[in-house]
Parts: structure tokens; sequence; C-alpha cells
């Protein structure tokens, strides 16, 4: 603060602090409206929508029905996108399936000993000594 010598700055410090008061008094209005505005039912239950599907459903543009279908319609798209990611997860797992059997049949046939004639061990007589 200014040093106040006469009442010429006393006026104007109090003018100047009069301002300070009425735009605090301003900025808490407008944070009690936009806090009243939050607690509405309707913006709590739109800003949970947004929040689980990333979906505004109040917006100036469309509102509520716009919103809600925008919704709907994200929850249908996502639901395909599950439905393909589990079918593409399928068809990956199936060829990685067929490419093991090959390989095995490969090494199987590859590395299988042949056949050969093999004698039985011999005996030996061990009561004739």
């Amino acid at each position: 603060m200014t040093d106040i010598k006469n009442s010429k700055d006393l006026h104007a410090a109090i003018a100047q602090l009069q301002a300070d008061v009425q735009q605090q008094e301003h900025r808490i209005k407008a944070d009690f409206h936009a806090l009243k505005e939050q607690f509405k039912p309707a913006n709590i239950l739109s800003n949970s929508f947004e929040k689980i599907t990333g979906v505004p459903i109040l917006q100036k543009k469309g509102g509520i029905a716009g919103g809600i279908i925008k919704i709907g319609l994200s929850l249908l798209l996502g639901k395909i996108m599950v439905k393909a990611e589990e079918k593409l997860e399928h068809q990956v797992y199936d060829l990685i399936d067929q490419g093991f059997d090959k390989l095995k049949n490969f090494l199987s046939t590859r590395f299988q000993k042949s056949p050969e004639k093999e004698e039985p061990p011999a005996f030996e007589n061990e009561f004739n000594d």
C-alpha cells in the first residue's frame, strides 16, 4: 500500500479498496453460480455419462436428445469393436496353432528314426556254466 498523506490520498485508497471488493464479489458470485450449476441433477448425470463414455450429453447443439443418441452410438460402436477384436484374436490364435502344428509335423518327420531291424538282445544261459 502507498502512504496516505492527505484526504485526497485517503479517498483514492478507499475507492481502490471498494473496486477490489466489487471484483471479489463478482468472482465469488460467478464461482457460486458455476458450482450451483454443477450440482444440478441433470448436470451430475451428464458429467457422469461423459466420464464413462467420453461423449458429452448436454451440449448447446443437439441438446439432451443429441447427447443420448451420441452415447447410444458410442456404446454400439464400442460393442462392435470388442466383437471384432475377439474375432480377430481367435483368428490369430488359430493361425499360430496351425503354424505350430506344421512345425511339429515337419520336425517329427525330419528327425524320426528310420525303422531298422533290431535284433533282440541275446540272452546267455546262465545256468549252462
